[in-house]
């Protein structure tokens, strides 16, 4: 097998068709084996863990009874597994990158199966500081935000982050420091925005403004900057305004530049906040895409989720803001500042990095578009209905019927309006299968 592995990175040449087909059987081979090896072992483990139960004081009833709680768990999670892999074929309705991991992904997963608890409490940017609780895995962590910093076209030196628990945070995190930075402020958000700002702007108790969105979903432009620029002049509120690169009903993106340049040209002092949750992981590679280079904007602050685009195992985001506008906030406890909203978060480090990387680095350009443009052909092929904002992924339909909206897990947005979202794992034959039960339904 190792000669197989040197061909590839020794030489410029190819692996022949027999060598693919010899490698491929033996993988299959292997994980044969590797699955009745696994069961062995848990068989013999098993006998011990009971084993030890006798030593403990446990009686012949109880141990049965463990035995035959653990063996319904064992087999729930393998029908639950099976259950989870045959649903995410027909994951149309959500933002989810259900790409199957690779073979290093998967080894990486096995490494921090045996890791014990990691807990990253307190920054994670400033690494001259020890943090007391060593047992923490920062540096991987720092490593998943440089590769952010990098795809958005910032740097580390202006910018720093933390791993989040997803894009709510991600935001509730910006609106605080906005508010940490500008107290005597109004926050302003569109209609558009994802629900969970109504949760935050309930905890703060902040005087705040919902401004309504144009025909295409963007924040109106127009309300926004005059309210803005009528609250600065006759009271001296400045603006805290979260500000949005793909809504979530429709993926629309806000005129965020312009809006940036106005409040400076006005000279009203501000914070803007950027919730960029599923457009912020698209590579900077990838073609006609809504992908976020966000370096001439000058925002102070954006959220990107990892599981949306980039298709994390776990929940996890990134927040980056502006180093200046931090404020110290040490804490004696941990030895380090915390100004996280969660102060506690774990991840898996290796394999999360090693996606990160992945997808970010080694997306080929049309990656994005392949699935999309082959879900809008057969739709304008088949005479379908649907709406769509300009690069996005995201189409939008009328009154579907309720066994579509059951079998491909749709979201309805609003009025009977649903959305599709088409992302790079869907696999053609489902692509298909899609369109074929649309045009089925819409004619009866």
């Amino acid at each position: 097998m190792s000669d197989f592995l040197n061909k590839v990175l020794k030489t410029n040449k190819n692996l022949t068709k027999d060598e693919k087909s010899d490698l491929k059987a033996i993988i299959s081979n292997l994980k044969k084996k590797e699955f009745k090896i696994r069961k062995d072992i848990l068989n013999c483990e098993m006998a011990l863990l009971y084993d030890s139960y006798k030593e403990k004081g446990f009686n012949l009833k109880q141990i049965n009874k463990f035995y035959m709680q653990d063996k319904d768990t064992i087999n729930s999670a393998e029908e639950f597994l099976k259950k989870q892999n045959n649903l995410k074929k027909y994951l149309f309705g959500y933002p989810a990158n259900m790409e199957d991991i690779d073979c290093i992904e998967e080894f990486l997963k096995c490494l921090e199966i045996k890791m014990p608890l990691s807990n990253n409490c307190g920054e994670n940017y400033n690494r001259k500081i020890d943090c007391n609780y060593a047992m923490d895995s920062k540096e991987w962590e720092y490593k998943i935000v440089e590769e952010i910093c990098k795809n958005l076209g910032l740097g580390t030196l202006n910018y720093e982050g933390y791993i989040t628990s997803g894009g709510t945070e991600g935001n509730f995190f910006g609106i605080k420091n906005g508010f940490l930075n500008l107290p005597n402020s109004v926050f302003y958000y569109s209609c558009c925005a994802h629900y969970s700002i109504q949760k935050f702007i309930d905890l703060i108790g902040k005087e705040s403004i919902k401004v309504q969105c144009d025909s295409n979903g963007k924040i109106d432009t127009l309300e926004l900057l005059t309210t803005i620029k009528k609250n600065w002049q006759e009271r001296k509120k400045s603006a805290i305004i979260l500000l949005t690169w793909g809504t979530t009903e429709i993926g629309a993106i806000d005129n965020v530049e312009y809006i940036i340049k106005y409040l400076k040209e006005n000279d009203i002092p501000y914070y803007v906040h950027l919730d960029a949750a599923f457009y912020g992981g698209i590579p900077k590679n990838q073609k006609q895409s809504p992908c976020v280079k966000i370096k001439k904007l000058d925002i102070d602050s954006i959220s990107v989720s990892l599981h949306k685009y980039i298709g994390t195992a776990l929940v996890n985001g990134v927040v980056l803001w502006k180093k200046k506008n931090l404020k110290n906030n040490y804490i004696t406890y941990i030895g380090q500042n915390d100004n996280t909203i969660l102060g506690s978060r774990s991840l898996l480090p290796f394999s999360t990095y090693y996606r990160v990387n992945k997808i970010l680095n080694r997306s080929e350009p049309n990656k994005y578009l392949e699935n999309v443009n082959y879900f809008q052909n057969q739709l304008d092929k088949n005479l379908l209905k649907y709406s769509k904002t300009e690069n996005s992924n995201i189409f939008v339909f009328e009154n579907l019927h309720k066994y579509i909206i059951k079998k491909y897990q749709l979201a309805e947005i609003n009025n009977k309006r649903y959305h599709i979202i088409i992302m790079p794992f869907h696999s053609k034959k489902y692509i298909n299968e899609l369109v074929r039960d649309i045009k089925k339904f819409q004619k009866n």
